[in-house]
């Protein structure tokens, strides 16, 4: 630690905006190391709070000009608490960020992962002003020192909301995909109740319903994976209600769901399912970053990982025909 206080400059505006992508990543690595390890000190809850009533307005205003209205299905939350909270929310696409501030009613500073694009761009000093601790998540100490802030931040009273699944659900056949263990983690070390969230959107509108606080107080670290799992079981119902809710007819079809009917599904759906979530993204977030950024299980891998290598090796002719989907998606991958 005396090491890198001793060598870490802090950089001017001008000075950031002159480095290089790859240069200014790592030297904001840098300031969130020096930051935890000197115990800078950080903005109060008052101050985000303050601002998350006047984006919350904004925001508002935003999503019903351009007919994007929001309904709350289900609010469980008992405000009966003064421990903070970490709000766990369903990651579903572009809009997620606006209709947390409309419906949340109290402030959160995000946990926002791999902010590279970022950095430059005029909208990091709105999300700076609701408050943001930000990760690279190719880096493990990196990761480790976002861990450690938002502890840090909870201590001090302020409200967290993370995303577990840690990228956008384009997976057609799960409501919610597996999640990361740090939200439980946090709520342990944290003191802070875990709220999770469920957003769910149909058309032009999103759905949202508010499990009630979870006390972890009771918790413990080393039954983290099977918390982690309870806590995606409770993200997992209240996604279906909003599913059964809002949806229409549900339909299954092997690993997928659909709310048409059987007999009108057209062969693409899959790809429909994933232009309506990919169609709205922004900052060039696409499905080569998700798949980077998703929670994989290493104990239960899906199909598609076991298979990948296998087709990405294939050569493509008469023999293997039948799998020349799979084996063109792969070449692209590569690609």
């Amino acid at each position: 630690m005396e090491e890198i206080a001793k060598t870490f400059e802090k950089k001017n505006k001008l000075q950031k905006i002159l480095l290089e992508k790859k240069a200014l990543e790592e030297y904001y690595r840098k300031l969130r190391k020096f930051e935890l390890e000197n115990q800078e000190p950080i903005k109060n809850k008052e101050y985000y709070a303050k601002w998350h009533d006047k984006l919350k307005l904004f925001f508002g205003v935003s999503m019903l000009l351009s007919c994007r209205p929001i309904k709350i299905h289900k609010d469980m939350r008992k405000f009966s608490s003064s421990r903070p909270k970490i709000y766990a929310v369903t990651h579903v696409g572009r809009y997620d960020i606006e209709t947390s501030i409309i419906t949340r009613k109290e402030q959160a500073v995000f946990l926002w992962g791999d902010p590279g694009k970022l950095y430059k761009s005029p909208e990091k000093i709105l999300i700076d002003r609701l408050g943001a601790i930000y990760i690279d998540t190719d880096y493990r100490e990196d990761c480790h020192i976002g861990l450690e802030t938002m502890i840090r931040y909870l201590k001090h009273g302020i409200n967290i909301q993370i995303y577990p699944e840690g990228a956008w659900n384009i997976l057609s056949g799960k409501a919610v995909m597996p999640v990361y263990d740090g939200a439980v983690i946090a709520g342990i070390e944290g003191s802070a109740d875990i709220v999770p969230v469920a957003i769910a959107p149909y058309g032009r509108k999103n759905f949202v319903s508010y499990g009630a606080e979870i006390d972890t107080s009771e918790m413990s670290l080393q039954n983290i994976k099977e918390e982690s799992v309870n806590l995606r079981d409770a993200l997992a119902t209240l996604k279906w209600e909003l599913i059964e809710t809002y949806s229409g007819n549900r339909v299954e079809v092997g690993d997928a769901i659909y709310t048409q009917e059987r007999s009108s599904l057209a062969e693409n759906a899959n790809e429909q399912f994933i232009h309506s979530i990919m169609k709205d993204t922004s900052n060039d977030y696409g499905i080569e970053e998700i798949e980077k950024t998703r929670y994989k299980d290493r104990n239960h891998p899906e199909p598609q990982d076991v298979f990948r290598p296998l087709y990405e090796n294939m050569e493509l002719k008469k023999e293997t025909a039948f799998m020349a989907k799979q084996i063109v998606l792969a070449k692209k991958r590569q690609l």
